[in-house]
């Protein structure tokens, strides 16, 4: 059990890449790695402000929204 603990501590800190390896390596643990990866989405994106997105994408040269 504490072995467990400190694999879902590691997939916590680690890039995609580890944590990619681990969700294949430890099928028993998948549950709180999805957890894991919902509540790190969802901070992600709720911390984002959209209301540049049109400056964003202007700038980028897709020109979607007239300037």
């Amino acid at each position: 059990m504490q072995d467990n603990k400190r694999i879902i501590d590691e997939y916590h800190n680690a890039d995609f890449e580890k944590r990619l390896y681990f969700f294949l390596s430890y099928r028993e643990l998948r549950d709180e790695f999805l957890e894991i990866d919902q509540s790190d989405t969802s901070v992600g994106f709720s911390a984002h402000d959209f209301r540049d997105a049109p400056k964003i994408i202007s700038f980028l040269g897709c020109g979607i929204w007239p300037r």
